[in-house]
């Protein structure tokens, strides 16, 4: 089964469907968005598109919420990396367990199928683990 994702600002889904229309003429098949945390900070890495790791510079015109809870919205021309880059972050908070990027953190790469508009996240927790060793016991020298 696959869950349907809800994005915290509702207009990413409807961005996004623009973004992949726009992507699939341009022969685009996947859209990977990297991701990491640690310390309290999280923040996307990167967007690239495949074949060919190819960065998106293309500027498109998508919906923005005039002000981030209230329901209006605004067309605005916004380079499609950009775009990419928001929505990215909006999958892994709306689908990753709060606070993966607290401490020792974690990460993770979003891929986007532009011809079904399938979303997989790939993520891993970084955790950080001791292991105790054998004592070691000594003498003091003979005087």
């Amino acid at each position: 089964m696959t869950d349907i994702i809800e994005f915290e600002d509702d207009t990413h889904a409807a961005n996004l469907k623009t973004i992949l229309e726009v992507l699939k003429k341009d022969g685009v098949k996947i859209i990977e968005i990297s991701y990491t945390g640690s310390g309290d900070e999280g923040q996307t890495d990167g967007v690239t598109l495949q074949p060919n790791n190819i960065v998106c510079t293309k500027t498109i015109n998508i919906q923005r919420r005039i002000h981030y809870n209230k329901p209006e919205t605004t067309t605005v021309a916004v380079p499609i990396n950009e775009i990419l880059d928001e929505i990215g972050w909006d999958i892994v908070d709306s689908s990753i367990h709060s606070g993966f990027h607290n401490g020792d953190g974690g990460g993770g790469v979003i891929k986007i199928d532009v011809e079904t508009g399938k979303i997989t996240l790939s993520h891993y927790d970084t955790i950080m683990s001791t292991q105790d060793c054998e004592d070691i016991v000594f003498a003091l020298p003979d005087a």
